[in-house]
């Protein structure tokens, strides 16, 4: 039987649920059984129910009358839009840093990421180099200095991680092509040319597999 404490017991199964689906421990479209889960944690349905509401607001799961919860399905359209909401995020965050002029400080937090990302390439689980990876397109957001801006882009990590990792399974993008891309829009920025800057962002996010 799994370890679980009686403090917020609730969070606990959220968290644990949450990483099986960023781990893809459980898959794409996987049922998720509650009877399963309270008796592996010795606890009543309630606060699994409540995680799984949690869960299901975050977007990770999705429910029905008939088949209960499962880990949300991922197709080409999902993809898409997820990827589409990305790109608006970040050409607009883009936008923001350079009206006011804060190029340098984006300069100096896309090379601190890109370099830890190059590090973790060859040893890092699927899930972690995807995180890094996004953490690469958090500098955009991060340096507009945007309460908001980051909330919201934080409330799409997890399923923009689902998006990425869904992508290198069906199409085989492989850690080096998010790599390259990095590095060019990097460049880019460093060599001040905002027009390509903003088409290489736009290239980068435009997921159109459709």
């Amino acid at each position: 039987m799994a370890a679980i404490t009686r403090a917020s017991i609730k969070d606990q199964i959220y968290d644990l649920i949450r990483h099986k689906i960023l781990t893809q421990e459980l898959i794409f479209g996987e049922k998720i059984n509650i009877v399963s889960i309270t008796r592996e944690f010795n606890v009543s349905n309630t606060p699994v129910r409540e995680a799984l509401s949690m869960l299901e607001q975050d977007g990770l799961i999705e429910s029905s009358t008939n088949y209960g919860y499962q880990v949300i399905t991922m197709d080409d359209a999902k993809l898409n839009n997820i990827s589409e909401t990305v790109k608006v995020i970040l050409l607009g965050a883009y936008v923001d840093i350079v009206s006011n002029k804060n190029e340098p400080e984006l300069i100096q937090v896309m090379e601190q990421t890109l370099s830890i990302q190059k590090e973790k390439v060859e040893e890092a689980s699927n899930e972690e180099f995807v995180r890094y990876a996004i953490d690469f397109d958090y500098s955009l957001v991060s340096v507009c200095h945007n309460k908001y801006l980051t909330d919201v882009f934080g409330n799409l990590i997890d399923l923009f991680t689902l998006v990425v990792l869904y992508e290198h399974e069906t199409y085989g993008n492989d850690r080096y092509f998010h790599i390259k891309e990095h590095e060019r829009i990097l460049e880019s920025v460093q060599s001040g040319d905002r027009d390509r800057t903003l088409h290489l962002i736009l290239q980068h996010y435009n997921r159109q597999h459709l």
